[in-house]
C-alpha cells in the first residue's frame, strides 16, 4: 500500500523542513489558535509569551491516534486552532475547541511530518499509518 500523506489547516506560513517527532519532547502553545510547537529545542511558529501550553513525550515510533483537528479564520487566513490525539491511550487536547471551525474528526494512526507556520501554526502535515 502506498504511503498516504495529508494536510490540515490553511495555506499560509512557511513550510518547515520535514519534522520528526519520534521520541521527542513536544510542547504545544496556544491562545485563540495554535501559536507554536516546540520539538525538543526547535520552535516552529510565533511568540509563546504567557500562552497556555502542554508538553508531551512522543512515542519512539512517532505514532499517535488522531481524534480531532480544527482550523479557523484568523484575520483572513485559516490556521490550526485545535488538536486532539492519543498517545498510548492518554488523551492530549491542545487549543480551543469551537463550534464554528472547520473540523476533522477521525480515529486513525498518524505521524506528524511537517508544519507550515509564521506567527501561528497555519497547517499540519501528517502521514496516515495503515492498520
Amino acid at each position: 500500500m502506498a504511503d498516504t500523506y495529508q494536510t490540515f489547516g490553511g495555506g499560509g506560513g512557511n513550510f518547515s523542513t520535514p519534522i520528526n517527532m519520534a521520541g521527542a519532547q513536544v510542547t504545544f502553545y496556544w491562545g485563540d489558535a495554535l501559536v507554536a510547537i516546540m520539538i525538543n529545542n526547535t520552535k516552529y511558529g510565533g511568540n509563546t509569551g504567557s500562552l497556555q501550553s502542554v508538553t508531551v513525550q512522543m512515542p519512539t515510533d512517532g505514532k499517535v491516534v488522531l481524534k480531532k483537528m480544527q482550523a479557523k479564520n484568523d484575520q483572513g487566513y485559516m490556521v490550526v486552532s485545535y488538536l486532539e490525539f492519543e498517545i498510548l491511550g492518554a488523551s492530549t487536547k491542545v487549543g480551543k475547541l469551537s463550534t464554528n471551525a472547520a473540523t476533522l474528526t477521525t480515529d486513525c494512526v498518524i505521524m506528524f511530518t511537517g508544519i507550515n507556520c509564521g506567527g501561528l501554526i497555519d497547517q499540519l502535515k501528517y502521514q496516515i499509518i495503515p492498520s
